[in-house]
């Protein structure tokens, strides 16, 4: 179960500073301090398996990455999807300055739904996303279903379906199989 603290708004800076207590990680969402629980096994295949694909798939001009918060100052939030896609050129100078890649140099994002995301933080965060123009997925691991935030639109795809999901524009007209991200046996 995520829990909220700090009353009043945090800062980057003062963000910054926070630790998260031992088996939990943290993000700032609107000047909030949210802290979950480490995720459990199956979240963590699913994520896994996502950023397998993604690599194998999204070309030389973008990087895969996970568990790096993203910063997005203009709305003091610092993010920390499952899985994201950003330019690669952001991704090398993030890593070369030590700081936290420009969100807004993401053109995906997923998260990954599990007990310990509560879903007004997931609506929260995709807030965030779709106010910067970042496609957004939330993976449902229990129905076997991606619901994919494109622009104003919202789609749910099912794995169960044999579906293929379409990547963001800005990554060419590729497609990941679902079936692909539920595999378990990985």
């Amino acid at each position: 179960m995520a829990t909220t603290l700090a009353p009043q708004p945090v800062t980057i800076r003062e963000y910054l500073k926070f630790k998260s207590p031992e088996g939990f990680r943290d993000e700032l969402i609107y000047g909030k301090i949210v802290v979950s629980p480490e995720p459990k096994i199956l979240h963590f295949q699913i994520a896994d398996n996502l950023y397998k694909l993604l690599g194998k798939t999204v070309g030389k001009k973008f990087r895969v990455a996970q568990r790096v918060n993203l910063r997005l100052p203009a709305i003091n939030s610092m993010p920390r999807p499952d899985v994201f896609v950003i330019e690669r050129d952001e991704y090398n100078s993030a890593m070369q300055s030590g700081s936290y890649p420009d969100g807004r140099r993401v053109p995906l994002v997923v998260e990954v739904l599990s007990p310990g995301n509560r879903k007004k933080a997931v609506q929260l965060k995709l807030g965030i996303y779709r106010r910067h123009g970042i496609e957004a997925w939330v993976v449902d691991p229990k129905h076997r279903e991606i619901k994919v935030y494109r622009g104003r639109e919202a789609s749910t795809l099912s794995a169960d379906a044999d579906e293929m999901l379409p990547l963001p524009t800005a990554l060419g007209t590729k497609t990941l199989p679902l079936s692909k991200i539920f595999d378990l046996l990985a």
